[in-house]
């Protein structure tokens, strides 16, 4: 695949040298999208409908500020736009940020040799983390016999310690092997005893954790 490389503009796309000293950045980009994956499903494959202003940390650990981003979650891609055209980005794209409509702060990330991004949820020695995924679904009209195709997002939560990733149960034994069935965290598990199929749960039981 041809690889096109663009210089972004400095007031974008901008790091901090030194108070006196700026330095422009390029991003690459890979060969422009014309087309969706499963265009004729029903829904959409992203997790917001509209680019988001986000800030991003490169490859080179590079801080971007207000770079318009898309998350497909059926592809796992990264998308970018400039002049109506839209990029895959996502070899150019290691963590982003963006607050969203209710002013929460949405924090991706994705590990160096990994194609999937993490929604880090709880940060802490125990950190909570969220995955996007999306399928495509199809139903047959039994009397038409048309088949409809249509978006499916679901997700899965993970453990990470600050070195590796490790899925959770939805079960009390499942979900304490992650842990290595560590007695500090059995015994906090008995005193709250989390729903691990709900969300808010599994924030609050997080953030007890020490």
């Amino acid at each position: 695949m041809k690889i096109v490389y663009i210089a972004i503009s400095l007031s974008l796309f901008t790091f901090s040298i030194s108070k006196a000293q700026q330095a422009s950045l390029t991003i690459g980009l890979g060969k422009p999208l014309t087309s969706r994956s499963a265009k004729d499903a029903v829904g959409s494959p992203y997790l917001t409908p509209n680019f988001q202003s986000c800030e991003v940390i490169t490859p080179g650990n590079h801080t971007l500020t207000n770079v318009p981003l898309r998350y497909n979650v059926y592809d796992q891609t990264i998308e970018y736009t400039i002049n109506s055209q839209v990029y895959d980005v996502t070899d150019s794209v290691m963590r982003f940020t963006y607050t969203d409509s209710v002013m929460q702060v949405n924090t991706f990330f994705k590990q160096n040799g990994k194609s999937i991004y993490y929604k880090l949820l709880v940060k802490g020695n125990h950190s909570l983390l969220k995955n996007y995924q999306a399928e495509i679904s199809s139903d047959e009209d039994w009397y038409t016999k048309k088949i409809t195709k249509k978006y499916i997002t679901k997700s899965e939560y993970f453990l990470f310690d600050g070195t590796k990733v490790t899925q959770l149960g939805t079960s009390k034994k499942s979900f304490m092997v992650a842990f290595n069935n560590s007695p500090v965290v059995k015994e906090q598990f008995d005193k709250e005893t989390p729903d691990l199929k709900d969300e808010s749960s599994l924030i609050n039981f997080f953030k007890a954790l020490k």
